[in-house]
């Protein structure tokens, strides 16, 4: 029987696969058990609940991993449910549960993150699938490294005895060179003392010229954290990351969590009338910031700001009952994103929409209002 392959993108000349993770992560955001590859295919669900019979449909999938899957269906589900999938081309059955709602659509498709009861790289049939689906694969940073031996100087005592080296020559040959350890701490401890400046020094220039962002060597782009069925929409994301919470302002965040929100740069939501789509914020190297929503495979949205405080998904219902300073033309054709300039500026708040082929805006008297939320 012919394997499928896992579809390709433009960005990769393999498979899309997300970071491997610690043991313990339920596929949201962040570390992983294993790879997700990207892979479409027909999958026979299953929905098991108790004292009633299985409701079945013939789903497909997103994403695949060694532990789950993200599944795209229509018949309503919950939090916990039970599954059992079945392979049409290998008939091979699986059982797993519901862990996330990664997003929900107004014509009751649901793309739903499921996952198995232990790993089964094998289920999905996949061609050459990664490494860490295999189970007896370690991480290299976690394999063990051959430890070298303790050597000790001369007149320290204890370890091994070092090898003989230039300076222990020079000692044998001239003892009033290096007489005592205290010659050898007298030398070192400057040295030591002028490397550690030095060190900070460096530190202090990379990170006033990178204008407090990560240094390069954390810095991950935002073509590879978001989508993948989006990174190639969005341009120049290699000179951007991905906003995290730390990013917000704190009095933001606080006032943001009373509405049951978590400040974030992963905004799902349904803000176009049909299809899918998705929000991003994102932070340049230069610390400018930018607001994307990508809907129906296009980029529909890209507003630029010099300064953010914090940026909410606020619901298409929640929009007629804005109390507005400068209301938008029209309505809205979905959800809308409220984006939060200064927090301590109840005026700061501008909510971005789209409408047609156009972005919409508007300005609320009030966003600590708009939300549902109170003031920080």
């Amino acid at each position: 029987m012919e394997k499928l392959s896992p579809k390709r993108t433009e960005n990769s000349p393999g498979a899309v696969m997300d970071s491997p993770s610690q043991p313990g992560s339920n596929g949201g955001a962040g570390y992983r058990r294993s790879r997700r590859v990207r892979f479409e295919m027909p999958v026979d669900i299953y929905v098991c609940r108790e004292n009633a019979e299985p409701a079945f449909e013939v789903g497909k999938t997103v994403t695949v991993s060694a532990h789950g899957a993200l599944l795209v269906l229509s018949t309503p589900i919950a939090l916990g449910d039970k599954l059992r999938l079945i392979n049409p081309r290998t008939r091979a059955e699986i059982e797993c549960y519901a862990r996330r709602f990664a997003m929900r659509y107004p014509t009751g498709v649901n793309q739903v993150g499921v996952e198995f009861l232990a790993a089964s790289p094998k289920f999905w049939d996949v061609e050459s699938p990664p490494l860490d689906w295999d189970p007896a694969w370690v991480p290299p940073s976690e394999r063990k490294r051959p430890q070298r031996p303790i050597w000790s100087n001369p007149g320290y005592g204890g370890g091994i005895p070092a090898p003989p080296t230039d300076v222990d020559i020079i000692h044998e040959q001239d003892d009033r060179a290096l007489d005592t350890p205290q010659r050898w701490r007298s030398l070192w401890l400057p040295i030591l003392a002028a490397t550690g400046l030095l060190t900070v020094g460096v530190l202090w220039i990379v990170a006033s010229r990178s204008g407090g962002q990560a240094p390069a060597a954390h810095w991950i782009p935002a073509s590879q954290k978001v989508a993948p069925e989006d990174a190639g929409l969005i341009s120049d994301s290699d000179n951007y990351r991905l906003a995290t919470t730390e990013d917000f302002a704190p009095g933001s965040i606080s006032w943001l969590s009373v509405s049951g929100q978590q400040a974030s740069g992963d905004i799902p939501g349904v803000y176009s009338a049909s299809g899918s789509s998705h929000a991003y914020v994102l932070i340049g190297k230069d610390a400018t910031w930018r607001v994307v929503i990508v809907a129906n495979g296009q980029l529909r949205c890209d507003a630029r700001y010099k300064s953010l405080a914090v940026v909410a998904h606020l619901p298409k219902n929640l929009i007629p009952d804005i109390d507005w300073s400068a209301r938008p033309p029209g309505e809205s054709e979905g959800d809308g994103l409220l984006v939060v300039r200064a927090a301590n500026d109840p005026a700061s708040g501008v909510v971005l929409f789209l409408q047609g082929d156009q972005v919409v805006t508007g300005i609320p008297n009030n966003y600590y209002q708009v939300v549902k939320g109170q003031a920080p």
